[in-house]
């Protein structure tokens, strides 16, 4: 799940199959990954201006405009073919099963078939802020819980929320698992969470060490571990599938926004100091190598196209940045079934140096935990004055121990 902290098609649902896969680097392909530390800026077409949301598709790398439509980078950097105009400025976007998806400033949802033809779906939360293909359903993140759709060929339908009773769902990535795990803010306690595929809880939510966490980005990592950003602390988390949460320090200014996976790891653009980094972690270290960007870049959105480099805009410039990378290895990861509800964490008290390649050993502490839920074990029915009103309540007489 490669999306960003900022704001983020559909033909009939039986077309979906016949589709190639978005992003997938055809056998044989003409595209190799550039080696690691080449970076090259390529310019859109005169008088747009790019918006700093980036979605692979068609092969593709498609990146918002600030008024509407796209602008589409083919991986050489040429002008693309599949640039769409979609009516209202682009707010959010992704890809649902192989179809390009997007919300305008209007908070409509819109889809293209590979031909160009735009089809309205239907609105979703002004709050909304992230979109997430989930098996055939669209997940939107908004404030105060996430909304569940099972879109039509013309229509999103009614949604299934999951409410949270404090805060807001922030950020959500697909685990190793095959779950969704989210980070919530909740007023003084962020959390980490996880959801089936039908809106039911797994295990216990994680709560992060510090109150001032602001955890803003999450994405499942090559190692098979879950990585969370957090600007309030400038720190990067890692929570894996044993439920040991290790935490790190990065370099003071960092200000990390987007996370996508690495080999052993994570890639991430590291806005303050104009550069994407590699963290990796491993018997118990993280390690960071880092990739300048071109000059004063301001880097926004970060994806891997599809000639397994990675690619981010510079707001800044109004260009987007091509950064080489290794081409990953191929390593199964076994899904994770239990996430233990107790887990040990790695403090966040010792700072990454901002070197080419650096390590980190850090040492461990303990994560609070949300206190378990009480259930009740046997209750009576009364009849209680409401209001001027009686009124039949159920009363808790006792609780499970």
């Amino acid at each position: 799940m490669t999306v960003s902290l900022q704001k983020r098609s559909r033909i009939g649902l039986a077309s979906f199959a016949a589709l190639a896969l978005v992003g997938t680097v055809a056998a044989g392909s003409a595209f190799a990954a550039d080696p690691l530390g080449t970076t090259t800026a390529f310019s859109p077409e005169p008088g747009a201006t790019l918006s700093g949301e980036l979605v692979v598709w068609q092969g593709e790398i498609l990146a918002n405009r600030t008024t509407n439509g796209f602008t589409a980078f083919n991986p050489t950097g040429a002008a693309g073919s599949s640039p769409i105009a979609a009516g209202a400025p682009i707010k959010l976007m992704t890809t649902f099963n192989n179809l390009l998806l997007w919300s305008d400033n209007a908070n409509t949802v819109k889809t293209s078939n590979p031909g160009g033809t735009v089809t309205s779906l239907g609105a979703i939360a002004a709050t909304a802020d992230q979109l997430l293909t989930v098996a055939n359903q669209l997940w939107v993140a908004r404030s105060g819980g996430i909304d569940r759709y099972a879109p039509t060929a013309t229509a999103l339908g009614a949604p299934s929320p999951i409410a949270y009773s404090a805060g807001a769902a922030v950020r959500m990535a697909i685990g190793a698992d095959g779950n969704v795990w989210v980070i919530e803010k909740t007023g003084g306690v962020d959390t980490l969470s996880r959801w089936t595929t039908v809106g039911a809880t797994v295990g216990t939510p994680l709560n992060f060490p510090s109150s001032a966490a602001d955890p803003t980005d999450i994405a499942l990592g090559g190692d098979g571990a879950m990585w969370i950003i957090f600007n309030g602390t400038n720190t990067l988390g890692r929570y894996d599938a044993s439920g040991t949460y290790a935490e790190t320090v990065l370099p003071a200014g960092a200000g990390a926004r987007n996370l996508v996976a690495a080999p052993g790891g994570v890639w991430y653009n590291e806005n303050g100091l104009n550069n994407v980094a590699r963290m990796s972690f491993a018997a118990g270290v993280f390690t960071r190598t880092t990739t300048a960007a071109p000059s004063a870049f301001g880097l926004k959105g970060l994806v891997v196209g599809p000639d397994a480099n990675l690619w981010a805009v510079g707001v800044n410039v109004n260009k987007i940045a091509k950064f080489g990378t290794v081409l990953p290895t191929t390593t199964t990861i076994a899904a994770s079934t239990t996430i233990a509800a107790t887990t040990t964490t790695v403090a966040a008290t010792t700072t990454v140096p901002a070197a080419t390649t650096t390590v980190a050993t850090l040492p461990p502490t303990t994560v609070k935990q949300l206190p378990p839920k009480r259930v009740c074990a046997r209750f009576v029915t009364k009849r209680v004055k409401v209001k001027g009103k009686f009124v039949k309540q159920r009363v808790c007489t006792r609780y499970r121990k």
